[in-house]
């Protein structure tokens, strides 16, 4: 079920911290899904603003993760 809010490739890119060209790549391995795309040549893709936000938080605590992990490390 997608949210009514929905957000374009360079807000994707903006709020995940990668570029454009990053969001269609992973879009174009699935790695990434569209909630829509636009009609016409170039076909614009929409993302679910829910689901973004989601894997940005996903992806803030791996980073987490990884920081804790790497001073573990870095203090022994």
């Amino acid at each position: 079920m997608t949210s009514s809010k929905l957000l374009t490739s360079s807000e994707v890119a903006e709020r995940l911290g990668i570029s454009r060209q990053t969001v269609a790549w992973r879009v174009a391995r699935g790695q990434l899904a569209p909630a829509q795309q636009l009609p016409g040549r170039s076909g614009a893709y929409l993302f679910d603003a829910d689901q973004i936000a989601a894997l940005a938080a996903d992806h803030a605590a791996a980073l987490t993760a990884e920081a804790a992990r790497l001073t573990t490390e870095a203090t022994r």
